[in-house]
């Protein structure tokens, strides 16, 4: 995985014989950081389910070290599991906390 760039990842994710592995290669790549950024921005973490992004996805991309594509496919991908929601507002649901933290842990993968 270290040997790919981001832009390599996304060129695997685009081919159909190999968007699978391409897609594998992203989450696990991206998803700690992903979600250490998340618990960045919850100040009280205990209690808090919800948070409001107030910087632009292309901007969390940077603070993250990727580029907003990378990111967009793994919050849908996180979405699309259960563990958030995002609404309209750009407002972030955690729907599923202990599921985050086994992601940044490791113990459990995006699949």
């Amino acid at each position: 995985m270290k040997g790919y760039s981001d832009n390599k990842i996304l060129d695997l994710c685009r081919n159909p014989e190999t968007c699978h592995y391409g897609f594998s290669l992203l989450v696990r790549k991206y998803q700690k950081k992903v979600y250490t950024q998340i618990r960045r921005l919850v100040i009280v973490h205990d209690d808090a389910d919800d948070l409001v992004l107030d910087i632009s996805k292309g901007q969390l991309a940077g603070l993250l070290g990727t580029i907003p594509e990378t990111l967009s496919r793994i919050l849908t991908r996180m979405i699309k599991a259960g563990y958030v929601q995002e609404d309209a507002r750009h407002i972030i649901h955690i729907s599923d906390r202990k599921g985050l933290q086994e992601l940044a842990e490791g113990t459990r993968r995006l699949s």
